[in-house]
Order: C-alpha cells, then structure tokens, then sequence
C-alpha cells in the first residue's frame, strides 16, 4: 500500500526577544518621581543611543540620551526654551519637553507642546493674552537642540475662528520622521481642528518655514476635531512613493478618520470609523505584510468589544486594494480580552524577524494591570486565528508599554530589540533578540528499480537542508540535529541495522546555503508486480535552545516558515524492461461556465483524471496550481508544497489501463475582481515522482468576464436652464455643478474604474479653475486633469458591488467671455461621462451619460415696441377700472344726496365744539385773573 507524502511546517520560534537578559533604565536620583520618564522613546541607531522623554522632570521638562551599552545618561540642552522661561510667570504649566520623541539614523526631533508664553495678539502694545505656543527642537552639536522655525503667521491663522486662536498652537504631541530622507512631520492636534507641519530638510535648513499639510484637505472632508492625533508614512500603493497618513480621533462629527495624503500631500483618500468613542487612530503604524507595497495597522484603544466591557482595545489591519486606486480594505481586526487595558494605545513595527518576509510587531496594553506587551509575528496579522507569540509582562513596572521603540540591529546580528516605557514607575527596559534562520528539508531518492533475481538491495537517499540567514548577520551559531527512522519494519539502516533510527549533527556556523547527507539503507525486494521498498520520517531540531542559556548575539532561532518535517513512503513495481514506462494521458474538467462571470459564485471545482496506457506507474504525482485564484480544498490525495503548489500522489500504483482520480480542487472564487482576466490551472505530470527530467506540463486558461451591469444618473447644479444676463455674469463670479452618481449594480468588484469627464468646445469655461472629485462612500479622491486644451478629467477608483459613487464636476465660468454680442443666446455648457476601459473586455467605450446646462442670456435693452405695448395695456386697466366704478353706482344722484347730509352732519358738529371751546377759555381766563400767575393772551389761545 502506498502512503501519502506528508510535509509539515513545525513552528520552531516560541519568542524573539530574550526575556532573561532584560535590562532596565530608571531616572536619575534628580528627577522627581513623577518625572514621566520614558513617557516617550526613540532609537538613533547610528550612534547605539535611546531618546527618552521626561516632560515632567521640571518646569520645562527633560530629554535624556542613553548610551545602552555603556549605560551612560546625559541630559539634553534646549537654550532658546530656557533663555524664555527665565523670564517666565513661576506658576504657570509645566511646558512638557519631551512629551514626544522621533529619531531619524543621526538626529531626532522632540517638542514642549505645552510651551506658553504672554503673546501680543492685537496692535495695541498692552494687550497680551497667555497662549500655548508649542517649542520643537532638532538635535545639535554638544548635546543641545535648535529651535525649529515655526509656521508662518498665515498658515497659522488657517481655519482660526477667534482672534486668540490665530497666535496659539500646541505642536508636539506626535512627531514622525521619515528615513532615510529626514522629513520630519509633527502634529498639533488639540488647538483648533489640529494641524500638521512638515520640515522637509530639518536637519539641514531648521529656520525654514514647514509646510502646512491642512490647508491641503478637500472641502468637502472636512476636519473638525484633534488632526496629527498620530502621523505615520509608507509605500502603501507600490509607486515607489510615499504616502502619508494622519489622524483624528473624533473626525467632524465623532467619527473617527484616517486622511491619507501623497507625496506632494494632496489629500487623496479617508478612511472613516463607524464607531464613536474607539478612539480608533489613536496610534498609526505601517508594515510591511507582502512585497509589493505595505500595509496600515491602527490603534483603537477605547474598543470594547461588548456593552459590559470599556477600554479593551484593538488594532485594525488594512491592506491596499491595488497598486493605483488609493483605497484600503479592512483585512482584520485583532481584539484584546481584559478590559480597561487599553490594547493598542502604542505600536511597533520590529522588522522582519522570522525571515518570512512580512514584519512583526509589538502591541501594547499598558494598563492592563501594570501593562503588557504582545507579540505578533506577520503571519498572524493577515491570517487566522489571531494569535500572539509571546507575552512580555515583567514585575516592577507601572504602565508597562505606553512607550515603544525598535532598537535596529543592536547586536549586529540581523535582527532587532526592543526598548518598553514605563513612565508611570520611571523605568524603561531594553531586551535583546535573537536572529531567525529558515530551515528547509528535503530528500532525494534514486530511482527504486530493482533486478527482479535479487531479495534485497543498498541504497542511498540524500537529506538536503537548505538555510537562509539574516543578511546583516555577522556570525552564527547553530547545530542542527537531523533524525531519520525507517517505519516499514523490513528497511534497515546499513550503518545501524538494529535499532531503526540515524541521527547526525549539522553545524550552521559556516553559513553555507545548502547541506547534503547521504544515508545508506538496505531494502527488501518481495516478489510482487507492486511493492513498498522504504516507508520513514525525517525530523529537524536545534541543539541547543537559545533562551535557555546566556544571550549570545549569534546564536539564532528556526524562524516558523522552515520545513523541519517530512514523512513518506516509496514503492516500486516489476516492469517488463529493465525500468518502467507509464503513459499518462491527463484530462481536466472544471464546474466554471464557458463565459464566467467575474463575482457570480464563491467557490467553483475541477477534476484532473489520468488514465495509463503503458507499463504499471509505482511512483506517479501531479504537482497543481491554479493561477490567479487560491485553492482552498484539495484531493485527499494532495499536501501543500513549500511553493504554494499541490502535490498529489495516488494511495496506490497506476496499473497498465486504469485510471487515477483527483476530485473536488475546490477554488475561492469570491476574491475576484475586474482586474483578473484569467485563472490558470496549471500542473506537471511525473511518471516517477523523484525523475524530475520526466515531466509534462499542462496549463489550461479560463477566460473571466466581469460584470457591466452599472447604473449612472447625472443632475446639473443649480438647474438645466439659468437665466442670467450679462450684467450678472460680469457681477458675480458663477459656478456650475454637474454630478454623476455611479451605482455597481452587477456582482463583480471592479478595481480601478477609469472615467473620463470631457466638456464641450466652450470659450465660456475657466479650465483651470474647473476641477472634478470622486466621493465613494467614503473619502474624495481627486481627478486628474488629463488634456487642458480638450478639457478632459480623468478619474480612477474603486467599486465595490452594490456600492455607489458620485462624480462632482465643478465648472467655473469665465467672467470676461461674455459680452453684448451674447445677449439674447443661448450658451450650452456640456460634460460628457465616458468608462474608458471597458475595451480590455472587447467592449467598446461609450458615452454613458451626458449633462446639459444652458445659460439664456438675456438683453438689458428694452425695445420701444415693448414701451407701446406696456401703456397700451396700462390704459386698458384704467379704462377697466373706471367700468368697475360705474357698475358699482358711485357716479350715481342718490349717493350724491347721502353725501349732502353728511356733510351737514359734519357741520353741525364743527357748530358745537366751537361753542364749547368757548365756555373752556371765558373760565380760564377768569382763573388767571385770580391767581395772577398766568397770563394768556385771547388771540393765542383761541390760535391754539
């Protein structure tokens, strides 16, 4: 009976980092006890030396540089913050230097974001108001740092709502610079919406003004709340380039956001949190999870994961989409478990450890309890279940992770430390690690055909161990115990027949890429058609366990991607000539329709049967791939090679005239996106499966076609029709706006929709000032001007299906084009909507939609047969008026005698008030007299 070919990935590395060996770094005697010491920390890697913060050490605060080898601590000078604070108001808040740190190969930034001062704010010389200022520094000579130029008056007051805020900032409360090329970006994220600068040659020019990346965010995404809360840059769409990302943890509204800028910092894309409260970017960090381009880790440390529980903590993890649409996919999410830890508040990207590839990380919780570190090795971050390798939680500390740094190549072995503040207990400790080596066994068997005379016979199969070091690793230190045990029971070992097992040793210190062993075995020939010559198991370990005894930089770990295992058994089968000739005729049939729908089904199927027309096949195997789907299930027959191929051999031989089956390859379907145009199914056919020089190749392409199924609709902003005149359009400066929404209605994702936005041969549009924005569901990505004298955008995202996205197209019109020669026109302003890359499909490009905005210009002159017309139908409405009177009956002789009486009426009653004002002054001139104190005059009061 024949046995399936096992090989199985041992997980060899327990931890990276050497827990016995953990230095720890406390505060000099001189700083107080709540200094906060390690509240930040950095490595300068060129000199060997960690930055740490202390921004309550003093009034000011402290930064101190450690030599971690020599232990030796100095303090770091900052004059132009002293020579101010001389001079200051004794009581007012500690300036906080040190609050954070960044270093760079030869230099590193820190702030006082709590600086304040009394600062003029007005033109009247007494009038000063006390504002947060925020002091940043770059590392000099002689142990001190220069001031670092701050924003220019008019990029400080950008977005400013009150006079006071136009003089305040508080920069320094995140610091990120970027290597090797020395960008220094720092945030500002609690004075008004928040700000960030960037200091592109700090180091070089510290008196030139930064950039204000803020002034750069799209209108339409606006920023409320806390912007730099936490800054970090990488290669995220594999251009080469870098792109930055900097975020709010409350957004505009609450949410939280992630804006993503280029390397021009344009803003090109966001993300936005659905949760309130998370305090989801509270920390950024970038990895680098596959070769292409990397990846976006951020921090939630207010995540809780049910009602009952606050502040567990978790780390999102996002990858891009494509190498050209500037968009992320949330790929998982690693939550914590112990409530009030606050996992997440601090990340650290170690580097590649392991040899894999992709970075490991270090997560913190550090209030969970005293504080705890996690480990996480690349493969966890992007794969299931979401396990950490090693758990760093020592006694004595307080806050044990709020501060993180990587200790590139410390020890100059090809791997990397790790420096852990505890600023709460002032302490920051240091461990070193361990360098990985990948481990790869693998055995060579002659081919196993025998002289049908003989009842056994020696042979030898060989152990090749190929190894990968760290490419900065100086030295290694490694012995590698290889044991062989043959599990056939009739096989011995030549060399050691009795007791079935054969070890050997293996030193690594030479650091040759490839060791070969050769073990000599004697088999058993029966006389069967078809026979089982050798079954074994071959089993690699180190000697030797590192974290076991005293570190010792060269001495190295198995990295988790080694293959430290393989089991098998080999047949054989009496041929009539003096070796076996199979003839294996494939045959593969797939579940995939012959036109398949990109996005239609999950999973689909094929079957590979190989029928033999020659000599009985002993050792037969088929090596499968599928190119451009993963294989998610396979045969019972097949085990995942070391390439990401199947490796299938049937359980027993392939006699002359029968057929093997492979069934049910199960393919993910569902990953698939309008960027895939084929899958290949790929595989090569061996007679014997060790003759690798008798190999057939077969590929069989199956062409996919998305889906077009998109619906478009378009309105024009304000109207279709404006009325307007010269005049107004002299007057005010107008705009109009035509927007295209775009609705995935079909199953396919679609990666990278190129539209394109023309407008019609107008002299009437201002070009450059006309500009056009995608809005998918979330963010805005900007469109890129294409041809100016054409006046064409072009726009490139992503859609996912059911989702939607709208195109805004802001046209502006040109003041001056229109003259008296326009009045009483038409002017047609037209945008045309065109999906260019539908002819990869053999689909030609079309209009999809167009906008229409016409403008009627009317004359401000009024003609005369307008004035004619205007009194003629005044006077009709007279005319109509007096009609109206007359039918009433107010010309009429009854009316008129009504009228007489009442005007007798009326006098009649002028008659009596004359009277009466009479009798008033006879008695009034008669109390004058009296009293002699007034004298009226008759002819004024009767006046009056």
């Amino acid at each position: 009976m024949f046995w399936v070919s096992l090989i199985l990935q041992v997980w060899m590395v327990d931890s990276f980092f050497h827990e016995a060996s953990m230095k720890t770094f406390e505060a000099k005697e001189s700083v107080a006890n709540n200094a906060l010491f390690g509240y930040s920390i950095s490595y300068e890697s060129s000199n060997k030396r960690l930055i740490a913060g202390a921004p309550k050490g003093d009034v000011m605060g402290q930064v101190y540089t450690i030599e971690i080898g020599s232990e030796s601590t100095q303090r770091i000078k900052f004059e132009y913050l002293e020579a101010n604070l001389r001079f200051a108001n004794k009581t007012r808040t500690q300036s906080w230097l040190g609050t954070s740190v960044a270093a760079s190969d030869d230099f590193f930034v820190t702030c006082a974001p709590r600086y304040t001062e009394d600062k003029k704010i007005r033109y009247h010389r007494n009038d000063k108001r006390f504002v947060n200022y925020g002091v940043c520094g770059i590392e000099d000579k002689n142990s001190s740092l220069t001031f670092l130029k701050p924003m220019t008056t008019k990029d400080r007051q950008r977005n400013a709502t009150e006079l006071i805020e136009r003089a305040m900032d508080n920069f320094g409360w995140s610091i990120k610079v970027m290597k090797p090329d020395g960008i220094v970006l720092i945030g500002g994220p609690s004075q008004i919406a928040g700000r960030v600068i960037v200091y592109e040659q700090a180091k070089k020019y510290p008196n030139k003004p930064p950039i204000l990346i803020n002034k750069n965010i799209l209108l339409n995404d606006p920023v409320r709340f806390n912007f730099g809360y936490s800054i970090t840059y990488g290669n995220f769409f594999g251009d080469k380039s870098v792109e930055y990302a900097v975020s709010t943890t409350y957004g505009d509204v609450g949410f939280p956001k992630v804006y993503i800028f280029n390397s021009k910092y344009a803003h090109i894309n966001t993300l936005v949190h659905d949760e309130i409260g998370t305090l989801f970017g509270g920390c950024l960090c970038t990895v680098r999870l596959s070769a292409d381009y990397d990846s976006l880790l951020i921090g939630a440390p207010l995540y809780a994961r049910t009602a009952y529980e606050s502040d567990t903590g978790a780390v999102y993890v996002f990858q891009p989409n494509s190498d050209t649409s500037p968009t992320f996919t949330l790929k998982k999410i690693i939550k914590a478990k112990t409530p009030g830890g606050h996992f997440g508040l601090s990340i650290a990207n170690l580097g590649d450890m392991d040899g894999d590839g992709r970075d490991e990380v270090a997560i913190a919780a550090p209030y969970e309890n005293d504080g705890a570190v996690y480990i996480y090795t690349g493969k966890a971050l992007v794969s299931e279940p979401e396990k950490y390798m090693m758990k760093i939680k020592p006694e004595g500390f307080q806050t044990f992770g709020l501060s993180l740094a990587t200790l590139w190549d410390y020890d100059d072995n090809g791997s990397n430390g790790l420096a852990i503040g505890a600023p709460e207990s002032n302490k920051i400790a240091i461990l070193r690690s361990f360098a990985s080596v990948t481990v790869n066994l693998r055995t060579e068997f002659p081919i196993l055909q025998f002289d049908s005379h003989k009842s056994d016979e020696n042979i030898s199969f060989k152990v090749i161990l190929s190894v990968v070091y760290p490419k900065k690793a100086k030295n290694v230190t490694a012995d590698i115990k290889v044991t062989a045990e043959l599990t056939d029971g009739k096989s011995k070992f030549v060399n050691n027949p009795e007791m079935g097992i054969y070890t050997y040793t293996q030193s690594l210190n030479d650091k040759l890429s490839s060791y070969n062993h050769s073990i000599p075995v004697k088999v058993v020939i029966p006389r069967k058609d078809v026979f089982q010559v050798i079954s074994y198991k071959i089993t690699v370990e180190l000697m030797e366990d590192p974290m076991k005894i005293p570190f010792d930089p060269s001495r190295v770990l198995l990295s988790e991607s080694s293959t430290l295992f393989e089991q098998d058994t080999k047949t054989s089968s009496r041929c009539t000539g003096a070796r076996c000739m199979p003839n294996l005729e494939p045959t593969l049939t797939t579940s995939l329709m012959d036109k398949y729908i990109i996005g239609s089904t999950e999973r689909e199927y094929f079957n590979i049967s190989v029928f033999n027309s020659g000599d009985n096949a002993y050792a037969p195997c088929i090596k499968v791939e599928a190119r451009g789907v993963r294989i998610l299930k396979a045969s019972k027959d097949c085990v995942l090679g070391l390439n990401e191929e199947f490796i299938c051999s049937p359980t027993i031989a392939v006699l002359k005239g029968h057929t093997w089956n492979i069934p049910n390859m199960e393919m993910e379907m569902n990953t698939l996106k309008s960027e895939d145009y084929n899958i290949f199914i790929k595989y090569d056919l061996y007679s014997h499966c060790d003759d690798t020089t008798d190999r057939k190749t077969f590929e069989n392409p199956i062409k996919l076609y998305p889906d077009l199924n998109f619906e478009i609709k378009g309105q024009s902003n304000p109207s279709d029709i404006i009325n307007t005149t010269v005049n107004e359009l002299k007057d005010f400066q107008k705009q109009i706006k035509h927007v295209y929404t775009i609705t995935n209605d079909g199953v396919t994702n679609w990666v990278d929709l190129q539209f394109q936005i023309s407008f019609n041969h107008s002299d009437h549009i201002n070009v450059f000032n006309s500009s056009a924005l995608v809005y998918p569901e979330s963010g805005a990505i900007q469109c890129a001007m294409k041809n100016v004298s054409e006046v064409i955008f072009a726009c490139t995202f992503s859609l996912n299906r059911k989702q939607k996205a709208q195109i805004h197209i802001s046209i502006e019109l040109l003041k001056d084009s229109f003259g008296t020669d326009d009045e009483d026109s038409t002017a047609e302003i037209v945008t045309n909507l065109y999906l260019v890359n539908f002819a990869k499909y053999n689909v030609a490009s079309d209009t999809f939609l167009s906008l229409s905005t016409s403008l009627h210009i009317s004359s401000t002159r009024v003609a005369l047969w307008i004035i004619i017309l205007s009194s003629l139908l005044g006077l009709l409405l007279l005319i109509i008026i007096a009609f109206i009177m007359y039918k009433c009956g107010f010309f009429r002789r009854n009316n008129r005698e009504k009228l007489e009486g009442l005007k007798e009426s009326v006098h009649r009653q002028s008659v009596y008030r004359k009277s009466m004002r009479a009798s008033m002054l006879a008695a009034a001139k008669s109390n004058a007299e009296e009293n002699s104190e007034l004298i009226l005059n008759d002819e004024d009061l009767q006046s009056e």
